[in-house]
């Protein structure tokens, strides 16, 4: 799902395939650096709708519109929600590792103590699925193939 895609569902809670086709053309499709920390706050939901090929595209954007302290969302909470870990499938090392920086950075950040049981989630990440040397591989099995 694009961000166009989502804009348009947070306002109608329905789509059609032509509404969504047309929002489908509105969205950068080549260079994630030309979205606007605007366009990603419009579809805060975006992030729970991505595939790993839309992650590794979107990822960059708001993580630098955090960094930048223009996004309105909490991306933590993306970064950290375990059994998805199939939307971070096809980063690369260096992105992972990007990911890895941005939540130390996070829990630098973290200093109330009503936010402790985050900084626990961000840590565990850290040392779980974002740990370095982790492989992203995601193994998808049937039933019966296990």
């Amino acid at each position: 799902m694009a961000l166009a895609c989502c804009r348009a569902l947070r306002s109608t809670h329905t789509l059609s395939a032509g509404a969504e086709a047309a929002a489908r053309e509105q969205d950068e499709k080549d260079d994630w650096s030309r979205i606007s920390a605007l366009n990603l706050n419009g579809a805060a939901t975006s992030l729970c709708y991505f595939d790993a090929k839309g992650m590794r595209f979107h990822l960059p954007a708001y993580l630098i519109a955090d960094l930048h302290g223009q996004l309105t969302q909490d991306i933590r909470f993306h970064l950290n929600i375990r059994g998805l870990d199939a939307r971070f499938s096809l980063l690369t090392l260096a992105q992972r590792k990007a990911v890895r920086a941005f939540l130390k950075l996070q829990l630098e950040l973290l200093q109330k103590p009503n936010q402790l049981i985050e900084s626990a989630a961000i840590h565990a990440s850290i040392d779980g699925y974002w740990a370095e040397g982790v492989q992203t591989k995601v193994r998808f099995t049937r039933r019966g193939d296990e």
